[in-house]
């Protein structure tokens, strides 16, 4: 594992001991920012015969003269360019000092200032980027009792950061100066310290002598861990199905009774690793428990029917470059049914002392125990041994380290207001809701006003923004063409950080103009062969995903260097029996490695919903009727994820992938036939039939290797997607099928028993409206527009549809105020209503 250098030897173990930050031994030679009023001095020396530890003890003698504002004495001992000391896993840092000769009087104090300059930053090339962290420490320098005395200063930060009072520095930390870069000291990125010898008093002259060594950091600062409070997960965690989508939070059963579920998972079959499976938590950031692993306690309640079989426990700890849980080096526990006693079917309180799990993997029992750094914990599995679990439910309940009490009391609901800002974006904005800290909010946007943000025709255009931010954006598309006077509505809801979520905070209606956005052609490209040749595609819009214009959204922790590095034009098209797909991708160095999986080589992803997605995206990936998939382009073959399933094309007359001749990059075409999607789904799935309108959920993601041997870059359509759309199916975007501008297909999967009309929404409207009708058995549909003198004045629909319910758009900026009727024909079937549109 990469390790971060510090400027001091700050060794993780399992059981922290104290830790050396400066032993004023000799060492310190790069004294920084000296400054000191005129006439005050300064004098330092190293003493070796003189010191509480070690060899040696820095002694100062130092003289204050009168000023008119108080005096002053400081410097300061930084760490080298690109490395920082960690104190985030400590509680304390003390040293240790000795009085020969004191102050007359107490006025002067010692200042300890903290530099935190954080990772994002370089070191004096943006000062706006650094914070100094002071804590003032008295009664030092007028201590007439002889001997070596310790101070144990806890690490704190105390009151308001941009308004500190002279009181909050003398109990805790609190920022000084005027460069603010996040308002938070960054424990884990202190970049060295200031000591200041100081006074607050005008006209005050003294001087003294004292001795300073051992500067140390000890006790723990970690916590407890919850991974799943009895009814969620917290904000920083976030539960993940497994490989294959099995488990899902349930109101069938519940450990306490709280009314609060459980997580229910349920075994697949052997062929789709079903016995391997289990729940995961992911981290959104690393968490220390290591201090806790020799006294803390995991606990969980599970309820599993006997004969189950065994499961690993672990937990992984992170990388460290970005790249996710190091699953192949982890602490683990076997937790052995016949060990146990057997399951029964009813809820068992599973209680492990963290000091039981093997520190060195389950997969390299060559490694030494108490190597895995328990203080960056990044994810949390119960997962079977490979055992058949197919048909068999399981659930798991209130899994946390150390002792928790359940909150199930939510939030109240933000307020929240949106506006236009400027073409195609919209910006809503909420306020932050009082009294909860490290909450999320997530953003709902719908054409109609919103009372249900799981109702048809809402989608998420914000999914976890954090506390303080209270702002997201809302590109406003249209399919293929831009399209004025579309009207959106807002809606925020409040997570809290024990997941308990408010209702929904709504605005009113935003109205602006819709950006053209690629679609899925609705027939194949003429002649289509998967030859690496694009000649057919022409007159297609491409998805186009560049970082230079903002199409192409640059995940986080990942880096890609602008359009020559990696930018990319996907186009996508279908009919009745396939799905086209062709990827022109400009890559400076294009980097295909067999021995390396697929995401760490030059391959795109292409993820998709096959259904028409009516409400609030799905967070795992569904199977059925609503079936999600994941499609894996690599040099070799097509394959899938969630599940996985591998070669389902091969290069051939279906499949190329090729390095252009001209330029930097690589091609790839497709014809994928409907029929493999089922297959991926394991037979759970349904034959996706395509129709021109559906609004289908998509994402398209590019890894980027440029020949590192790991992922270096990765760019999506999404702007959603952090390197989470492999995940979480919220985290894609959306498009349509077709050119059919006017028309959506909702609710076709519900059997229409007669044909309908409904009255149109709104009602008056200005100037777009929405016209629904049903169709009982498949037939050739027209739906006109009249105004009162019969007048055709715009036909939306005039082709042939299978039964089902269809919502029709129909905008009138081009008419004028007035009454208008519209009427449907469809076979036998003829009505006609009035609507009223006022300007």
């Amino acid at each position: 594992m990469k390790k971060l250098l510090y400027l001091f030897v700050i060794i993780f173990l399992q059981s922290l001991s104290a830790q050396s930050v400066e032993n004023f031994d000799g060492g310190w030679t790069n004294w920084a920012d000296e400054w000191m009023n005129a006439g005050n001095s300064l004098v330092r020396t190293y003493d070796t015969n003189f010191k509480m530890e070690g060899t040696a003890s820095l002694r100062m003698e130092w003289v204050m003269k009168a000023e008119d504002w108080g005096g002053g004495i400081s410097f300061a001992r930084f760490s080298d360019a690109g490395t920082w000391i960690d104190m985030s896993v400590y509680d304390t840092l003390s040293f240790w000092y000795y009085v020969d000769k004191p102050s007359k009087k107490d006025y002067a104090y010692l200042a300890l200032i903290l530099r935190d300059n954080p990772v994002s930053s370089v070191y004096d090339a943006d000062p706006s980027n650094v914070e100094l962290w002071r804590r003032q420490i008295t009664g030092i320098f007028n201590d007439t009792a002889k001997g070596w005395h310790q101070v144990s200063i806890p690490l704190k930060t105390v009151g308001d950061p941009l308004n500190p009072s002279p009181a909050d520095w003398l109990v805790g930390f609190n920022m000084q100066g005027r460069n603010h870069h996040n308002n938070v000291l960054d424990w884990d990125y202190v970049r060295g310290f200031y000591l200041e010898i100081d006074t607050d008093t005008a006209l005050y002259a003294d001087s003294g002598s004292f001795y300073l060594d051992n500067m140390v950091l000890s006790g723990s600062r970690a916590t407890p861990l919850v991974l799943f409070n009895g009814k969620t997960a917290p904000n920083n965690v976030k539960f993940a199905p497994g490989w294959t989508g099995s488990a899902v939070v349930s109101l069938e059963e519940d450990y306490d009774n709280a009314g609060t579920g459980s997580i229910k998972w349920t075994g697949g079959s052997d062929a789709d690793g079903g016995g391997w499976d289990g729940i995961w938590f992911d981290l959104s950031s690393p968490h220390k428990i290591g201090e806790l692993m020799a006294t803390d306690t995991l606990q969980f309640a599970m309820k599993a029917p006997a004969g189950l079989g065994n499961f690993w426990i672990a937990f992984a700890d992170d990388d460290m470059d970005g790249s996710g849980p190091d699953r192949m080096y982890q602490n683990v526990y076997y937790l052995d049914e016949a060990k146990l006693g057997g399951y029964t079917n009813s809820w068992q309180l599973i209680k492990i002392p963290l000091k039981d799990f093997y520190g060195a993997g389950s997969w390299d029992g060559d490694r030494l125990p108490g190597s895995v750094d328990s203080n960056r914990v990044i994810q949390f599995r119960i997962e079977g041994d490979g055992q058949s679990v197919q048909g068999k439910v399981a659930y798991f309940d209130n899994i946390w380290t150390g002792h928790y009490s359940l909150d199930i009391i939510p939030p109240v609901a933000p307020q929240v207001q949106a506006f236009s800002n400027g073409d195609y974006l919209n910006t809503i904005t909420w306020t932050d809701v009082p009294g909860e800290k490290q909450e999320m909010y997530k953003v709902y946007a719908s054409q109609s006003p919103i009372t249900d943000v799981n109702a048809d025709g809402v989608e998420v255009v914000g999914r976890a923004v954090a506390e303080g931010f209270q702002m997201a954006d809302h590109e406003v598309r249209y399919p293929l063409v831009e399209k004025d006077g579309v009207v959106y509505y807002y809606a925020v809801v409040c997570t809290d950080n024990a997941g308990n979520q408010s209702v929904a905070g709504v605005s009113g209606p935003v109205t602006n103009l819709a950006k053209g956005i690629a679609t899925i052609h609705k027939t194949a490209p003429v002649n289509f062969k998967a030859d690496g040749d694009l000649a057919e595609w022409a007159g297609i819009k491409p998805f186009r995903t560049f970082p230079s214009d903002g199409s192409g959204h640059v995940a986080s922790n990942y880096k890609v260097d602008g359009d020559a590095d990696l930018s990319v034009n996907t186009y996508i098209a279908s009919d009745a029996d396939y799905l086209y797909v062709a990827f022109d991708v400009t890559d400076d160095i294009v980097s295909v490695n067999p021995n390396l999986g697929e995401w760490e080589n030059d391959c795109p992803d292409l993820f998709i919903g096959l259904y028409n997605q009516k409400s609030a995206p799905h967070t795992f990936y569904n199977r059925g009727k609503e079936p999600d998939y994941r499609l894996m382009f690599d040099k070799r073959r097509l394959l899938a994820g969630k599940p996985w399933v591998d070669s389902l094309l091969t290069p051939g007359v279906n499949y190329f992938w090729g390095e252009k001749v001209l330029t930097n990059g690589y091609i790839v075409e497709a014809k994928i036939p409907w029929s493999i999607f089922p297959v991926i789904g394991g037979g759970a799935d349904s034959l996706f039939v395509p129709q021109v309108g559906m609004k289908i959920p998509i994402d398209i993601a590019f890894n980027d290797a440029d020949a590192t041997g790991s992922r270096e870059g990765m760019l999506s359509w999404s702007k959603l997607n952090n390197d989470d759309s492999y995940a979480d199916v919220s985290a894609w975007s959306s498009t349509w099928i077709g050119d059919k501008t006017t028309v959506d297909v909702v609710d076709e999967g519900i059997v229409a028993t007669s044909f309908s009309l409904s009255q149109n929404y709104p009602n008056p409207f200005n100037p777009s409206t929405q016209i629904k009708y049903t169709l009982a058995k498949s037939s050739f549909v027209t739906l006109k527009i009249f105004d009162v003198l019969g007048r055709e004045v715009s036909t939306l629909v005039n082709q042939a549809q299978n039964s089902g319910t269809y919502s029709v758009n129909f905008n009138a900026s081009a008419l004028s105020t007035g009454v208008y009727f519209y009427q449907l024909e469809a076979g036998d079937f003829m009505n006609i209503k009035k609507m009223l549109l006022i300007k």
